[in-house]
């Protein structure tokens, strides 16, 4: 009678029984490979979908629905630039205002298709055309997107970033006032940007700039600053030619200044001193110092010595300063009281003396040379109440 051999069954099912009379270092050794080889597999097959320009174009489709614009500038490569800087992105993304925009944290993509437009000779740029419905919405979106290859990473992989040329503009230019300071986004723009310089104005203009919204600020020395917020659409040209107003420190300022002023010109025109005592006083615009020279000579001239007659004392009781600033030119409205001793010749033969109470008047341009406040000629040109 004949046995029939028994069929030996698997310890594990579908690993070969055999595979369990080998040595424990052999079975080790095959466990291991074949992990290796299946994470190695799985790395290849994730590396592939991570660093392809599939992923990155998703990635950001992604992350400009949800309005997450630090993780849409990580996806994207721009001009080496100050203005295209993550800061000045995620602000001018962030309060971007365009009706056909609307950034949601909610919005789902269902279906998603990318495929390669154009082909190129190299890999290193390329072209795709991205199509994609979002759930709930029966619409597609078509997109058209560059992507650009960068370094080399992850072992054999390379990074690859969208380049939206569209999100930025080229050469915008910006007017402001010839003596202001002017900021961009908390950046102060220097002259290395300054393209014209007019009397009144100035141009710059930005090599690059984010369409979205930017903050202007305006500082014009003594006065108050300027800020706006603007929502950049286009290569336009801006112009800000704010009349802004004079601040309270700085108006202080200058009407003490004004009075330091008048003292010395009252004490050196009384001691008949030349013109050069007081001439740092105003500004060194040559016509300016010809008119205030000028001005000052006549008003010395009244003031009396010891061979004329003329005012013998003035005595300032009051002085009242009106600080402004129109279209950039700063004034002072100036108002003097005081009383005057005055002597005067009589019958030819006889000194007599007369005291009244006088108002002055004058309005003088303000400036600020070499930091210091100095004045115009209109300060001397007194109109005269008595």
């Amino acid at each position: 009678m004949n046995k029939r051999k028994k069929k030996r069954t698997d310890p594990v099912p579908g690993i070969p029984a055999r595979f369990f009379d080998l040595p424990l270092y052999l079975r080790l050794l095959i466990i291991n490979i074949s992990a290796l080889l299946i994470l190695t597999v799985v790395f290849f097959m994730a590396g592939k979908y991570l660093y392809s320009p599939q992923g990155t174009v998703r990635t950001y489709v992604e992350a400009c629905l949800a309005g997450d614009w630090n993780q849409a500038y990580d996806c994207c490569e721009f001009p080496d630039s100050p203005f295209l800087s993550r800061k000045n992105y995620v602000n001018a993304m962030t309060f971007r205002q365009w009706e056909d925009y609307s950034p949601n944290a909610d919005q789902e993509i269902k279906n998603f298709m990318i495929r390669r437009k154009t082909n190129q000779e190299t890999n290193e740029h390329r072209v795709y055309e991205v199509n994609y419905t979002l759930r709930g919405v029966s619409e597609s979106r078509k997109e058209i997107m560059e992507i650009t290859r960068g370094a080399k990473t992850a072992a054999c992989f390379y990074e690859w970033f969208v380049v939206p040329d569209s999100d930025y503009v080229r050469q915008v230019r910006i007017t402001v006032p010839a003596d202001a300071d002017f900021c961009l986004d908390g950046t102060l723009i220097t002259e290395k940007y300054q393209i014209q310089t007019a009397e009144e104005e100035k141009v710059y203009q930005i090599p690059y700039l984010f369409l979205g919204a930017h903050t202007v600020e305006i500082v014009e020395p003594g006065t108050e600053g300027y800020r706006e917020i603007i929502q950049v659409t286009g290569n336009e040209e801006w112009k800000f030619l704010p009349r802004q107003k004079l601040n309270d420190s700085t108006g202080e300022q200058i009407a003490n200044r004004v009075e330091e002023v008048l003292d010395e010109v009252f004490t050196a025109a009384s001691a008949k001193a030349s013109f050069t005592a007081v001439k740092e006083e105003f500004s060194a615009d040559s016509t300016v110092q010809e008119k205030a020279r000028e001005a000052y000579e006549q008003f010395s001239s009244r003031f009396a010595d010891s061979d004329t007659h003329g005012i013998t004392t003035l005595a300032v009781t009051g002085i009242s300063t009106a600080v402004s600033s129109t279209e950039g030119q700063m004034k002072a409205e100036v108002t003097i009281n005081g009383t005057i001793e005055e002597s005067y010749q009589f019958l030819l033969f006889f000194n007599k003396t007369r005291a009244y109470n006088f108002t002055w008047q004058s309005t003088s341009d303000i400036y600020m040379e070499k930091e210091h406040w100095v004045l115009g000629d209109g300060l001397l040109n007194f109109t005269e109440e008595e």
